[in-house]
């Protein structure tokens, strides 16, 4: 039985929406209309990840540049979330223009965006689905793109005793798709250990590999603090501090400033070689353009690995030493144990369609944007 939520409208239909004298405002991603009634949103089908375009099964992302109009409206929208009224918040109405007409994505809410403040011009704005698509509704409106080959594993059988070149390998394949930045000569102005100089080598400039969630500095921006120690990378709320004696061959790795006592900061269990390697493989499942989230059961952990080669290092010491790294079929897996015996995962993968069969499995997914 069908549900009806789904059920494709015209676009004429829609339009009254808004009531009487609404404005129509076309870009090439989607149509706005605004009225005195409603703001309505006929998105266009596709898998647009950094544009207008329904981005999984519970987010519609509009992004700029819009029309002035519309830009006042949705900035004016942004700057009073949580003060909007009932009826405000029940204004807003998506749908995705199909070939037979027009496909409702159902109540919508505004779940907050980014913008240019010195200029009120908005850069982005998102709006959450109250209910989420059911993946053959997603198919209509966010077609997936046929799957490239999956980045090879073969960097596996270097280790554990070539961690530098196994990190050349995983970063190479993996980051396929990004070219290196024009940049990315730089030359560190400091002495920097050899395996630090190699992922730099290897990384190009590219902010994807530098990291996004924990970074290292770029090389031109390493410095040695007033005890002779180089910083290269910071968490990212200021958490601690990496840093290695950079006269060093393969030194060890430092979290400074994460201890109130002083000389008592961690230390992490592998030199700085193997920890750029674990370094690589925190960022690629933690910060990939798609992602897949969830608490995990230790039968729904083995289902998620089932196929995947584990990586045969234990974990650095953050985000913790039982932290495992399960690679295979586009996709990179982090799985941590809690306290009441159960997993969390960030699953990522550089194409949407590899983490396609990962729909089939019986996981409650947090996030799923495949």
């Amino acid at each position: 039985m069908s549900d009806e939520r789904w059920d494709i409208v015209p676009e004429s239909d829609i339009l009254s929406l808004a009531g009487t004298e609404a404005r129509i405002y076309r870009t090439p991603s989607a149509s706005h209309v605004l009225g005195p009634d409603a703001y309505i949103v006929i998105a266009e089908p596709g898998d647009r990840p950094d544009g207008t375009a329904v981005q999984d099964r519970q987010f519609l992302n509009l992004a700029g540049p819009f029309p002035d109009e519309v830009n006042a409206y949705l900035y004016n929208d942004l700057q009073a979330m949580g003060r909007r009224t009932a009826a405000a918040r029940s204004a807003l109405h998506g749908f995705v223009r199909l070939q037979e007409g027009c496909l409702p994505l159902g109540p919508l809410r505004a779940c907050g965006g980014t913008y240019e403040p010195h200029e009120e011009r908005l850069v982005e704005y998102r709006l959450g689905l109250e209910h989420a698509l059911p993946f053959d509704v997603l198919d209509r409106v966010r077609p997936l793109l046929p799957a490239p080959p999956p980045p090879r594993t073969t960097w596996l059988e270097l280790l554990p005793d070539e961690p530098v070149a196994a990190t050349r390998k995983f970063v190479t394949d993996w980051y396929a798709d990004v070219p290196p930045a024009e940049s990315h000569n730089e030359v560190p102005q400091v002495p920097i250990p050899p395996p630090l100089a190699a992922f730099y080598a290897t990384a190009a400039g590219r902010k994807e590999i530098l990291g996004r969630q924990d970074p290292l500095f770029p090389p031109h921006e390493l410095c040695l603090d007033k005890d002779g120690w180089l910083e290269f990378g910071a968490e990212n709320q200021g958490g601690f501090v990496l840093s290695v004696d950079p006269t060093a061959t393969d030194p060890a790795v430092l979290y400074r400033y994460w201890a109130v006592e002083p000389d008592t900061d961690p230390i992490d269990p592998h030199p700085l070689s193997t920890f750029l390697l674990l370094y690589a493989l925190y960022e690629a499942s933690f910060a990939g353009p798609y992602h897949a989230y969830a608490n995990l059961t230790t039968e729904e952990a083995q289902q998620l690995t089932h196929g995947l080669r584990r990586v045969p290092l234990r974990n650095r010491w953050f985000p913790s030493t039982d932290t495992e790294f399960h690679v295979g079929n586009g996709v990179v897996a982090q799985l941590t144990p809690l306290e009441n015996g159960t997993w969390y995962t960030f699953t990522s993968a550089r194409h949407r369609a590899h983490l396609e069969p990962l729909r089939h499995l019986d996981i409650r997914w947090g996030t799923f944007q495949g």
